[in-house]
């Protein structure tokens, strides 16, 4: 199985070390949900769908057998880099970025131990994760996910820019 290419809306189900300096991350994706008004603090901001996980969700497991580190932020603070290219995956291989470059600094893992490294980046609707992990042992490998239901998925689809637009007009008429 591959990772799908192109953009979804995906979000972290979950993430865990099922056994010593093995990482598993579980992501599903979120489909549009019916059309519904949407209003923040009285502002009516029209009609969005929002992005919801349900039983018809394609889910993926990615799991690394022998990561160096991993980072998880929140999706709402993450910045580009300087050189950096427009993301076109959810999923992508990076090179000198700046996480491998503090990987490198904090650690002494390096190409000639414990192996050839590699950083990938997950990009879902919610968190950011990073990922350095040893190519020849193992390194990335996907499978089917299973969706925890439990967790509670729902975003609303909104314009960010309608909304900054309607918050600055009520602050400055």
């Amino acid at each position: 199985m591959e990772f799908p290419d192109g953009l979804l809306n995906l979000y972290l189900t979950d993430i865990g070390e099922p056994s010593e300096n093995q990482l598993r991350i579980v992501v599903a994706e979120g489909l549009l949900g019916e059309p519904t008004q949407i209003a923040i603090d009285g502002i009516d901001l029209g009609e969005g769908r929002p992005i919801l996980v349900t039983d018809e969700s394609r889910s993926f497991e990615l799991r690394w057998d022998n990561y160096v580190a991993y980072a998880v932020r929140n999706e709402s603070f993450w910045k580009a880099e300087g050189d950096e290219l427009p993301r076109g995956k959810m999923l992508e291989r990076r090179s000198n970025s700046a996480f491998f470059r503090y990987v490198s600094a904090t650690t002494f893992a390096d190409d000639e131990y414990p192996g050839t490294l590699e950083h990938w980046s997950l990009t879902t609707l919610n968190h950011c994760v990073d990922v350095v992990s040893v190519w020849k042992r193992g390194g990335l490998v996907f499978g089917q996910g299973h969706i925890h239901k439990s967790l509670p998925h729902r975003r609303l689809f909104l314009c960010v820019e309608l909304l900054r637009r309607k918050s600055f007009q009520r602050q400055w008429g």
